[in-house]
């Protein structure tokens, strides 16, 4: 709910977002709506830039030698390689980990602690994975602090941007390095989260829309792929669908040779049938949950509630009442808050 924001003093308001200062603006009709936040770290802040060249230059060397290429993916998502190649990020987790777990004796700065812990559910791995599939939050001392805050929050969990903007698979006549450079980040993408899953974290991939890929079935990566779905539908691990941005990437192409089918593609994912795909939730990267025609102030907003609109009205067959029930049983059993209740209004008091 909005009222909330409206009590918070000068100092507080300027801890908020700058979408959550103007909440009410936003939010005319007064819904009542229990917003939590990720704290994000980017993938992008790498120590060397040059490692996946590395990475791609030695699996060609080693592609022809059964099994090596597992080994290589290992290294190269071991805690030892991450804490080099991610030594600034890994320390701004740890410096946020000692505001999440220690608290502190000042009364003003405990209000914020609790106000963490009440509004931060889980880590969120960002930043264009083209080139960086590397997953610094599958490090160990990273692992360790979510299942602290596990402690108070079982539901507190790990997103991981993921299988949106990856080297494309290509047909044709084309060099060996870049088909080579599509496996290496899948490999390392899915050795990230698995490490994860193994640690029962719980977890959501955000977009995900190269997993879906049904490519190349008979090949090592295509089993892979496979074996990967059928894990994460066990482990319940959750693929963020937005379907308006992901339509879009799935145009130009999973190797899929007919273009018509790709949005099948997307909704063949969302139909639960059990077998090939794991659970989705719809979710919009554009602008929030209520707006679905366009405000005076802004452009056409893409919300979670157009989203849904638009998969009814393309795809009428998989989007009927109880396909339709379960997508959104299984959104609320993915969020990183177990049973969401509203923030708590005594944290925004003024301390007499």
């Amino acid at each position: 709910t909005s009222n909330w924001l409206h009590n918070l003093t000068g100092e507080m308001r300027n801890c908020l977002p700058s979408w959550a200062k103007d909440f009410g603006d936003l939010n005319p009709r007064g819904h009542k709506a229990d917003f939590r936040f990720l704290a994000a770290f980017n993938r992008n802040k790498i120590q060397d830039k040059q490692a996946f060249g590395e990475v791609v230059t030695e699996a060609k060397r080693l592609s022809s030698m059964n099994g090596q290429l597992s080994k290589l993916v290992e290294e190269w998502c071991s805690d030892e390689k991450l804490s080099k190649l991610y030594q600034d990020e890994l320390k701004k987790i740890q410096k946020f980990e000692t505001k999440m777990l220690v608290k502190p004796q000042n009364s003003r700065e405990e209000t914020l602690f609790q106000m963490r812990r009440n509004l931060i559910v889980g880590l969120d791995w960002v930043g264009d994975e083209y080139m960086f599939p590397f997953c610094a939050l599958s490090h160990t001392s990273v692992v360790d602090f979510v299942q602290k805050c596990n402690k108070f929050n079982e539901r507190f969990g790990v997103r991981i941007h993921g299988g949106e903007n990856v080297v494309r698979p290509v047909r044709g006549n084309i060099s060996q390095e870049h088909n080579i450079a599509y496996e290496m980040t899948m490999m390392i993408l899915m050795k990230g989260v698995d490490l994860l899953i193994e640690k029962r974290l719980p977890v959501r991939i955000g977009h995900g829309v190269a997993f879906l890929s049904p490519t190349e079935g008979n090949s090592d990566l295509g089993k892979k792929l496979e074996s990967f779905r059928k894990s994460c539908q066990e482990k319940e691990v959750s693929f963020e669908i937005n379907p308006t941005s992901n339509d879009m990437l799935l145009i130009d192409d999973f190797q899929s040779k007919d273009i018509k089918n790709n949005g099948a593609k997307l909704a063949d994912h969302l139909s639960f049938d059990g077998k090939q795909h794991p659970g989705a939730i719809i979710c919009t990267d554009n602008d929030g949950i209520w707006a679905i025609h366009k405000c005076k102030p802004h452009y056409h907003h893409v919300s979670v509630a157009a989203e849904l609109c638009q998969l009814i009205q393309k795809f009428p067959c998989k989007m009927k009442k109880d396909n339709l029930e379960k997508l959104v049983r299984f959104g609320k059993s993915q969020r990183f808050v177990k049973k969401p209740t509203m923030i708590p209004e005594w944290l925004f008091e003024k301390k007499s």
